[in-house]
């Protein structure tokens, strides 16, 4: 065959063949075609198998995640991850635009050791973000690229350090999988708040902290789990009637809720029970949040009943194996905070069971309760 003739019958029998038998077979069949004396050529033909094969292998792999059924909430993170590996960056996040003009990260992967954007972070959408940026006139940016759904704008992959071409072609890629996991996470919030006080149910709780547990672990990130319960609930309620006893509950998981920061959980577990899914918080700062808002139920005087006390324990992720036992040892420290009278926050230690017949240390509360009135002056 005439040298000059190699060159293009290899890129035609490459493309040609790649619909019928794959890529990877085709580029194989013209290499075993030119096997003598076409240097150029192979080098051209493994240059179309690396441009267009990822690509493929990426929807693959996107579609397998997809049909292992992962909780949504961890699928976005898992599409980010494929999305790293993808661009060969050190850091993805996806960032979704909110109803109330800020961003969310709902999504997001780095390399061990590499500071990053994590699950549940606000984003300012200002020109300091790349998300801003795009969120301002809806075109790529160096670092990101929007990504649209239904032709609507839904939010950004954010990738700092990947090619601009490259982010809009992996975001593009991932939009139908990124619109499934952002339609299930939230029907799968519809018919599952509590009537009485409209916080998430029981049910969504475990299985939220049951994906925030196994999210905190994959990104080797802090978290905390906070217990609340109402002190003297039943003797209110039988002293007061139940409707009033309702609209305790109601009064407080309001004043509860207002304690809680965007990515955060709050939840009404049982009858005056709450419980509170704090990410990126380790168990000091928990505490000081649960102290903060244990401290606002009890601030105000309820409408028509007087003072109202709660009790809290707190937990962080540092101190137990899974799910179950962060809920049951936060479950110890609540109750050894209800055992030296109510009124209390107690964080979960191994010194808090071993001093359980112990008077309680006020002085330590106070010292403690000094630096959360510090951060509240602060905020």
């Amino acid at each position: 065959m005439p040298a000059r003739l190699r060159l293009p019958i290899a890129l035609v029998l490459c493309l040609t063949l790649a619909g019928g038998i794959g890529l990877v077979a085709a580029a194989s069949l013209a290499l075993a075609l030119l096997a003598l004396g076409a240097g150029l050529a192979i080098a051209l033909v493994l240059l179309v198998l690396a441009l267009a094969y990822p690509r493929r292998h990426f929807a693959d792999r996107l579609a397998a995640a997809v049909a292992a059924e992962p909780d949504p909430v961890e699928l976005f993170s898992i599409v980010a991850a494929e999305a790293g590996a993808e661009l060969n960056v050190p850091a993805v996040s996806f960032v979704r635009f909110e109803p109330a003009g800020f961003g969310t990260v709902v999504g997001a992967w780095h390399a061990q050791g590499t500071p990053a954007a994590v699950p549940g972070l606000t984003v300012e959408l200002d020109a300091s973000t790349i998300a801003g940026q795009i969120y301002a006139n809806g075109r790529p940016a160096p670092g990101g690229a929007p990504i649209r759904i239904g032709n609507k704008p839904w939010g950004v992959l954010v990738g700092e350090s990947a090619a601009v071409d490259q982010l809009v072609s992996v975001a593009d890629a991932a939009a139908g999988v990124i619109a499934y996991a952002d339609a299930s996470a939230r029907l799968s919030l519809l018919g599952t708040r509590d009537p009485l006080t409209n916080l998430l149910d029981h049910r969504v709780f475990h299985e939220q902290l049951r994906a925030e547990v196994r999210r905190a672990r994959r990104h080797n990130r802090a978290l905390s789990l906070v217990l609340v319960n109402l002190d003297g609930f039943r003797r209110l309620n039988e002293e007061h009637g139940r409707l009033s006893g309702d609209r305790i509950l109601g009064e407080a998981a309001h004043r509860l809720a207002g304690s809680v920061r965007q990515g955060e959980i709050v939840s009404r577990i049982g009858a005056d029970h709450f419980a509170w899914i704090l990410p990126e918080t380790e168990g000091l700062n928990g505490w000081i949040g649960a102290e903060r808002a244990r401290r606002s139920i009890s601030s105000t005087p309820f409408p028509g009943i007087g003072i109202v006390t709660a009790s809290a324990g707190v937990i962080d992720l540092e101190d137990v194996d899974d799910a179950d036992e962060l809920l049951a040892l936060a479950g110890l420290a609540l109750l050894r905070a209800k055992a030296t009278g109510g009124d209390a926050t107690f964080r979960y230690s191994d010194d808090l069971l071993r001093t359980a017949d112990a008077p309680r240390d006020e002085r330590g509360l106070e010292h403690l309760r000094a630096l959360a009135r510090e951060l509240d002056a602060g905020t």
